[in-house]
């Protein structure tokens, strides 16, 4: 949960979905997130991919 609401989810093998007064969809092919974590003070989505032991950060606009 973002500060303003926006609920944050991530389907397993999907993108980061933002679910707030709007609909946004962030990530992409091979993103094949689950389980992500947020930092709220630093405004970054963060997602083990869990195909090869990454995390990718994904800066998210404050809506």
């Amino acid at each position: 949960m973002e500060p303003d609401d926006t609920l944050q989810v991530t389907p397993v093998g999907g993108p980061l979905v933002r679910l707030g007064s709007s609909i946004e969809i962030l990530g992409g092919d091979g993103v094949s997130s689950a389980n992500h974590g947020y930092a709220h003070k630093l405004g970054l989505a963060l997602i083990p991919t869990g195909f090869d032991n990454t995390v990718i950060a994904i800066r998210v606009a404050q809506q």
